[in-house]
């Protein structure tokens, strides 16, 4: 994935106005496999998902979990190689996909 780094000014500081109005947690980002000191506001949010569920030529409706973060705060994470840990428990990233403006979704692996 190409990595946005210089965002349209209008959506500057956009990521800290949706976070402000609807962040629900807190996490951390681990990196490499290291922790950061200091843990981030996050949107946390269950999404329908019945792309990866195809059984016997039948889609099958799963629920999976998505977490909204700064794109400034996304700096270095990669899909597969890093996670968050939220509330105690450490999620890997199964996808990273950046919006264009201010937010950056992440595909958490695992039931929460």
């Amino acid at each position: 994935m190409t990595e946005i780094t210089n965002r349209p000014s209008p959506f500057s500081e956009m990521a800290d106005e949706f976070l402000n109005a609807f962040s629900n947690v807190d996490i951390y980002l681990i990196v490499g496999g290291v922790k950061a000191d200091a843990p981030i506001r996050a949107i946390l949010r269950q999404v329908r998902d019945d792309e990866d569920h195809i059984e016997a030529g039948v889609v099958v409706e799963g629920v999976s979990h998505i977490v909204s973060i700064s794109a400034l705060a996304a700096g270095g994470l990669k899909n597969n190689r890093d996670a968050i840990e939220l509330n105690g428990t450490t999620y890997k990233l199964k996808s990273k996909k950046d919006d264009g403006r201010a937010m950056v979704r992440l595909g958490l692996e695992g039931d929460l």
